[in-house]
């Protein structure tokens, strides 16, 4: 994007009676999701519903108020969006991609246990780390032996690369 888009000012054109537009936005869990990213300076949230796959709430930040971007900006105001490291003109939530962190080691738990890969007393040693080849995968902290309930409970990466790799 150019500098001088953002700057000649608003391009007006009258509106168009088209299609009706109906949101599966839930406006309660909405408010929530910008309340708890209030304080964060870039973080994206997402929230579906698992059975239809609606966006019920979705945010990202730092973000711009169109209104202050229809009102024009000065150059100095569009060379310092666009210079900004943070990126706000990017949607977060919905341009970027994000590995599924910890929220997908209870699906793994659950595949696990159904095919009885693994059970409830089943242990790990979490030192920290797991080394696969020449790479290192760290996990959050040393968490000496795990057992899948510790696991998931203390966010135990080691104990999941371990079942990955088919000896946990």
């Amino acid at each position: 994007m150019r500098i001088a888009d953002l700057v000649e000012g608003p391009v007006s054109q009258p509106a168009v009676a088209g299609n009706n537009l109906v949101l599966t936005l839930d406006m309660d869990l909405q408010r929530i999701v910008e309340r708890a990213l209030r304080g964060s300076r870039a973080a994206a949230a997402v929230f579906l519903d698992v059975e239809t796959g609606r966006i019920l709430a979705i945010a990202s930040k730092p973000s711009l108020d169109p209104n202050q971007m229809s009102r024009g900006l000065s150059p100095e105001a569009a060379s310092r969006i666009l210079s900004d490291h943070l990126r706000p003109f990017r949607d977060k939530a919905l341009s970027d991609t994000y590995n599924p962190g910890s929220t997908f080691k209870v699906i793994t738990a659950s595949a696990a246990l159904e095919e009885k890969l693994i059970t409830l007393e089943d242990k790990v040693r979490c030192a920290g780390f797991i080394q696969v080849g020449r790479r290192r995968f760290r996990c959050t902290k040393v968490h000496k032996s795990v057992n899948l309930h510790d696991a998931i409970v203390q966010s135990c990466n080691v104990f999941f690369y371990d079942l990955a790799r088919g000896r946990a």
